[in-house]
């Protein structure tokens, strides 16, 4: 380029139309510009000025030149930086401000934290064993093996719990009952039943019995389905000689309800065969009302577990007989006739027999006295009465909370 020296590679520096020396900053020994060059970099540089609504000043500290690569002498010249853009200070004040609030907040959540810790009844504390330890220890077994000595006793010395429930007899049933005769001229047996009165229970009963006249022979028993009816004339009756009853009986009573044991029922809902006699309940002449009880005793094993009883109660002695409330004749051969009837009571009851299972029981209570043993124990270690003061290992409270 005219007017330009050969040992420059690079222009130099330009203020305001002046060579400046790169690392010196004051007019060089090289030639200078001719006027022409120097007019149209002066021009230049007013316009970007003007563009940039700044200064000549304001251009000439924005605007970075080329250095060259080397001086004169041969020395690599120091770059001047970029200007570092401007400090917005509202915006990182706010940012400021928003950080200290969340960390003020982080730091309530964590005091909260820490009152939840206070109950905390997973912590431990690192205690080393001892010869005092050792012998409480031996204590507390001793101590918890005995006390289920003593429960152990105690279980098998205290009878069994029984819950007994009433429930309604109505739409509900048939029940069998075991009617045996006590006359010896015989006896005549109906058992009178409808649907409508029974809520439809009567036609569950045994066909063969129902609404129809059975001949029961001395000491014969006739198992027959007893069945709650709203109508005062329905359910069990039984004819006899008042007069030919055995010695066995009350007098003038002929007829007996009895209770019996081993009687379970079957999935489908009837009883098993096999019953045994336990008790007999008298029935004389009159109305008397059956109430039944059923029992499932379950310390028992098989078929003893289940039980079935009935027990009278008069509630009228007059003998004269009913013809609506049966399907018999007398017996002309009689020298006097009378009539039973036995009637299901409203309700009636189950009664549930049972124990606590030994295992079960013995396991929840061996937890719970080796538990209270220990509590008391470790209290007493803490409070310095069995051993000195507790004492944490060097650095336990350090590792503890640090895990």
């Amino acid at each position: 380029m005219p007017g330009l020296t050969q040992s420059s590679p690079q222009l130099p520096f330009i203020r305001g139309g002046n060579r400046v020396s790169p690392l010196e900053g004051s007019p060089a020994d090289t030639p200078t510009c001719s006027s022409s060059q120097t007019h149209l970099l002066n021009g230049q540089d007013r316009k970007r000025s003007s563009e940039r609504g700044t200064n000549d000043s304001a251009f000439e500290s924005s605007t970075i030149h080329p250095a060259p690569s080397s001086t004169s002498d041969g020395k690599k010249p120091i770059p001047e930086q970029a200007p570092k853009p401007p400090f917005n200070t509202s915006r990182q004040w706010g940012t400021t401000l928003k950080k200290a609030q969340q960390a003020q907040q982080a730091q309530q959540a964590l005091e909260k934290a820490k009152k939840v810790s206070v109950i905390d009844i997973f912590a431990t504390e690192i205690q080393p064993k001892s010869l005092e330890g050792g012998w409480l220890t031996m204590a507390v077994w001793a101590a918890t093996v005995i006390y289920l000595i003593i429960l152990v006793v105690e279980w098998v010395r205290s009878p069994p719990t029984t819950q007994s429930a009433p429930d309604w007899t109505i739409g509900r049933g048939p029940w069998p009952v075991s009617v045996q005769c006590h006359a010896t001229s015989g006896c005549l047996f109906s058992n009178r039943l409808t649907d409508a009165n029974t809520l439809n229970i009567a036609s569950r009963a045994n066909p063969e019995h129902r609404n129809t006249c059975v001949r029961i022979p001395y000491k014969e028993a006739l198992e027959v389905d007893v069945v709650f009816s709203i109508h005062p004339y329905e359910g069990i009756s039984v004819l006899y000689d008042p007069t030919t009853t055995d010695e066995t009986m009350i007098e003038g009573f002929g007829v007996t309800a009895a209770s019996q044991i081993r009687c379970a029922r079957k999935p489908d809902g009837s009883w098993h065969k096999g019953c045994v006699v336990i008790l007999k309940s008298q029935a004389g002449p009159g109305l008397s009302t059956l109430q039944y009880v059923e029992t499932e005793n379950r310390t028992e094993t098989g078929p003893a577990k289940f039980r079935r009883e009935y027990f009278l109660k008069l509630g009228s002695n007059n003998g004269t007989i009913q013809p609506r409330s049966t399907e018999c004749e007398p017996d002309p051969s009689w020298r006097e006739s009378t009539q039973a009837r036995l009637s299901m009571s409203s309700f009636y009851h189950t009664v549930l027999v049972e124990k606590d299972d030994f295992w079960l029981f013995l396991w929840g209570t061996a937890g719970g006295a080796f538990t209270t043993f220990f509590q008391v124990e470790d209290s007493l270690w803490h409070a310095g009465v069995c051993s000195p003061r507790h004492q944490v290992l060097p650095g336990a409270f350090k590792a503890t909370h640090a895990s």
